[in-house]
């Protein structure tokens, strides 16, 4: 190849790697009780820093992933994500030893597949920058600085919209209507034979009466099941029992609670995403 093909080559391969790291800093920034949920589940003897650790792992994949797609300061964006990678296959490896089979709470959430996958998909982005080590770049100019800087800030602000309303979770969300959701059994072991239930995921935050009272009212056909997706709530809300959720059960869900859907025999047929109906 000559010096424009192998040019044209760089600027490829750094975007490729540089949009999964955008793409997987957007999932953090609105999933961020989730991915820190993963990170506690290794015995992490620090549990206050996992959302921390998350959320500044949020800025890093994009702002790194910025840099990469933009071509600003290619040598240094590189060497920043190698690094990065070197430690989420450390962390992948990590889920997998200690028998972790779900998505990992980041990318690997959004395309439903197992840490080790992901952990053979970062190692893979890590050669590719790798083999482009040798390839050249082009310089900074004016240019490559303003397109970082708007692609940077256009991301940002796409990130706060997401992790402050739910207008996006349509589009991410995993759990949406013709799911199955066959998990619900173990979940809600006192269960009544109602074969139609309303299920709201909380975190955190416990319903009033008036709004038990507003939801029994919205679907007067259907058993109510609370489910807590944080580990914090325990007890009944206006004499509805809070069953604790499994750790997957994140995986359903994106940054916004309370997440309500609707079951009929097993299969969602309607979601209000991020508000109670």
């Amino acid at each position: 190849m000559n010096y424009e093909q192998k040019l044209t080559t760089s600027r490829l391969l750094h975007g490729l790697v540089g949009c999964v790291f955008v793409i997987s800093g957007l999932v953090k920034g609105w999933h961020i009780q989730g991915f820190a949920g993963h990170l506690n589940t290794l015995g992490n003897p620090f549990p206050d820093f996992a959302i921390p650790v998350t959320t500044l792992l949020f800025w890093l994949e994009i702002s790194v992933g910025c840099m990469l797609v933009s071509g600003y300061r290619l040598r240094v964006s590189r060497r920043i994500a190698q690094a990065m990678l070197v430690c989420f296959i450390g962390y992948l490896g990590a889920l997998t030893v200690y028998g972790h089979g779900k998505p990992c709470g980041c990318f690997g959430a959004l395309i439903n597949t197992s840490p080790i996958v992901m952990a053979v998909i970062d190692a893979m982005l890590f050669l590719i920058l790798a083999f482009v080590d040798r390839y050249p770049v082009p310089g900074t100019t004016r240019s490559l600085k303003l397109g970082f800087m708007v692609s940077w800030f256009f991301l940002m602000a796409v990130a706060w919209v997401g992790a402050q309303t739910s207008v996006f979770d349509a589009l991410v969300l995993r759990l949406r209507p013709g799911f199955t959701m066959t998990s619900l059994p173990s979940l809600d072991p006192n269960s009544k034979t109602a074969s139609k239930k309303l299920v709201v995921a909380l975190i955190n935050t416990m319903p009033d009466a008036t709004q038990i009272s507003a939801m029994k009212k919205a679907a007067s056909d259907a058993e109510l099941v609370l489910i807590d997706t944080s580990g914090g709530l325990a007890g009944e809300a206006a004499g509805v029992p809070i069953m604790r959720g499994k750790p997957d059960i994140m995986h359903y869900y994106v940054h916004h609670h309370p997440t309500v859907f609707m079951i009929d025999n097993g299969l969602v047929t309607q979601v209000w995403y991020g508000r109670l109906p």
